[in-house]
């Protein structure tokens, strides 16, 4: 699924998210919350990072604009096409520890659940634990307690977050 598409499907099923909208690539967005992060959203580009598909901290329409320019420039100049399949999902820029959640279908397990610290650094830091679909609470919170990211949710530099907390 493509990033606006889990947005959809977390709205739908009554998840919060942050403010968003997904847009065409010819179109010109309606956008009522600022500051926002402009994301290229693309089967053809899936590090967004390298390829310059990224734009944070947007102020007003003017620079959302120009990042809707840069973003096209940045990734036709690395040789990939863009067409009407491709869309743009602009969020709002919220504070806070980034997070990563998804599911994958495991040779061996059968579909788990992955969780982790997210964005660029899930990768460098391959900081995630595997749950399984099927795991109670006891067993869910033992597994991110297994995570480096997990020391969030224990009073870490005097802050503390509900690791129950949902929605």
């Amino acid at each position: 699924m493509l990033e606006y598409e889990i947005y959809d499907l977390l709205k739908y099923c009554h998840l919060n998210t942050p403010k968003y909208k997904s847009f065409a690539m010819d179109e010109v967005p309606s956008i009522d919350f600022y500051p926002v992060a402009l994301k290229l959203s693309s089967s053809k580009v899936v590090h967004k990072s390298e390829y310059g598909a990224v734009q944070v901290n947007i102020q007003n329409k003017n620079d959302l604009l120009k990042s809707i320019e840069l973003i096209k420039s940045n990734v036709t100049s690395k040789g990939v096409k863009l067409d009407t399949g491709d869309k743009f999902l602009a969020t709002e820029m919220v504070k806070g520890i980034e997070l990563f959640v998804g599911i994958i279908d495991d040779e061996v397990f059968g579909k788990v659940i992955l969780f982790g610290r997210g964005g660029v650094m899930l990768e460098l830091d391959r900081d995630v634990c595997y749950i399984r679909l099927e795991a109670d609470e006891k067993e869910i919170i033992n597994a991110i307690n297994l995570t480096k990211i997990s020391k969030i949710f224990r009073d870490f530099r005097g802050k503390r977050y509900d690791i129950k907390k949902s929605g």
